[in-house]
């Protein structure tokens, strides 16, 4: 596991690259199946007699749907995972532009254009979430910067594609050129991208739980205040460890499952710090020197309990009942 100031291993600045390039691409794939309709409005109103006015609402239902699937992706990408957010919703966004080439039906562009608008909104969190795990926190404004030129270049590409094969052979060869390099960048990304270092066998860039540097030392306090009171560690990443290393769930989330249920916590394993009290068999992962520094240093606190907050920092208590206050105001439990 990398901390800020340690270097990355030649596996892991190997797979960055694939990640980082396999999105960029992704998400200007997005684009190759989002703009043709903007080149070829003027070719509908000619060859089918649609009114501008008309043609107008195909936008205007495909940016209504687009704000809708905001907050699907929300769910879905938090149930499933980013890798499936970026290819599901790019995937569905290929079939529809492969409608829109052979339709002559005003009533199928447009539906067709909402199930596009839902898989579009897909493209940017999707693209994002699949980068954040192989970025360390104090580099991810300096390569998102220069990543974000994506949606760019993406528009430069499509406008200068589509147009050309809207000029050489009419609109439909605008819709079915741009979606077949959308559907070759979507066979690229599914060989080349994975959600996690852990996915590929590599340690995590992003440390686990200690988010915020100074907790470190607190968060520490808390698992050995947990040990001396003879409690069990209640720890998630050791419950993500097992989960990775039962061939069917890692076949189905990764090696690194993101959102535990209930049932995950009760997984029969020696793993399991819910279920088994004491520290784990062996270790799940390797530490970077902060936290080793924390555990051998840990603040003096009594606090026994802590909680995401949301915003990388921890909410921390002593007793049960101030946990499940911390619990309600921050994740919306008891």
């Amino acid at each position: 596991m990398a901390s800020d100031s340690q270097p990355l291993s030649p596996a892991h600045v190997a797979w960055r690259w694939r990640i980082l390039i396999s999105t960029y691409l992704a998400y200007v794939a997005y684009y190759f199946t989002r703009k043709v309709f903007g080149l070829i409005k003027v070719s509908l109103n000619q060859e089918f007699g649609w009114s501008l006015h008309s043609i107008a609402h195909i936008w205007t239902a495909f940016l209504v749907a687009y704000m809708v699937g905001q907050f699907v992706c929300g769910f879905v990408g938090r149930r499933w995972g980013p890798r499936v957010l970026l290819l599901g919703g790019l995937a569905i966004s290929i079939f529809s532009n492969c409608v829109f080439g052979f339709t002559n039906s005003y009533a199928t562009f447009l539906a067709f254009m909402v199930f596009n608008g839902l898989a579009q909104a897909a493209g940017w969190p999707g693209s994002v979430g699949a980068i954040a795990p192989w970025l360390r926190r104090l580099e991810r404004g300096r390569i998102m910067g220069v990543w974000s030129t994506s949606y760019i270049v993406g528009n430069i590409a499509v406008k200068a594609i589509g147009s050309t094969l809207l000029g050489l052979w009419g609109w439909r060869w605008s819709y079915f050129g741009c979606t077949i390099i959308g559907a070759l960048i979507w066979g690229f990304v599914y060989w080349w991208q994975r959600d996690r270092p852990e996915d590929v066998g590599l340690t995590p860039i992003v440390e686990r739980e200690a988010v915020t540097p100074a907790e470190r030392p607190v968060i520490a306090s808390v698992f050995l205040n947990r040990l001396d009171q003879k409690m069990p560690l209640y720890a998630d990443p050791t419950v993500q460890y097992a989960l990775g290393s039962d061939p069917a769930s890692a076949a189905r989330w990764g090696f690194w499952k993101a959102a535990l249920s209930q049932a995950d916590l009760q997984i029969n394993s020696p793993y399991n710090t819910y279920r088994n009290p004491g520290l784990p068999p062996g270790p799940i992962a390797n530490p970077g020197l902060a936290s080793i520094k924390a555990v051998l240093e840990p603040a003096n606190t009594g606090y026994v309990y802590f909680v995401a907050k949301g915003d990388g920092s921890h909410a921390f208590a002593v007793t049960i009942e101030e946990h499940n206050r911390n619990v309600g105001k921050y994740q919306g439990g008891p």
